[in-house]
């Protein structure tokens, strides 16, 4: 397909919920020859899976997108900062780049940035809009 289009495969970014690599045991065979093409692999709303880290252990992927569950309440719940942190150091094992979630202001924005997470999605940032309308 990326001939048929004339598409760079290194400019593409798959997406893929956590649960649903977990509910299948194929995907991770199709992931690892997406990212032979030089695509990227990102799992997106992580830590809302049963088996968040053991899963990760064995997965190649490039970047870990943090479920915003996690971010929406990191000022003021101490579980949620804990656990982005960890999100971070085990991302940064694996040599992943993090995204974060549900970034609607900029006091997260700012606790985000110091904790590392190189990029930021939310309504503080950007607010979606079609594509006939995005700068780019």
């Amino acid at each position: 397909m990326f001939r048929k289009y004339s598409i760079t495969p290194k400019r593409i970014i798959f997406e893929i919920i956590e649960s649903d690599i977990i509910d299948n045991a194929n995907v991770t065979d199709v992931l690892r020859a997406l990212r032979k093409t030089g695509s990227k692999i990102a799992i997106d709303d992580f830590g809302t899976g049963a088996s968040s880290y053991s899963r990760l252990r064995t997965l190649d992927a490039d970047i870990l997108k943090i479920d915003g569950s996690f971010i929406r309440n990191i000022l003021t719940d101490e579980f949620s900062r804990c656990a982005v942190r960890s999100f971070c150091e085990v991302a940064k094992l694996k040599n992943m780049e993090v995204v974060a979630e549900f970034v609607e202001n900029e006091e997260i924005e700012k606790i985000l940035i110091t904790m590392g997470i190189g990029w930021l999605q939310g309504y503080h940032i950007g607010k979606p809009v079609p594509i006939e309308l995005a700068e780019l």
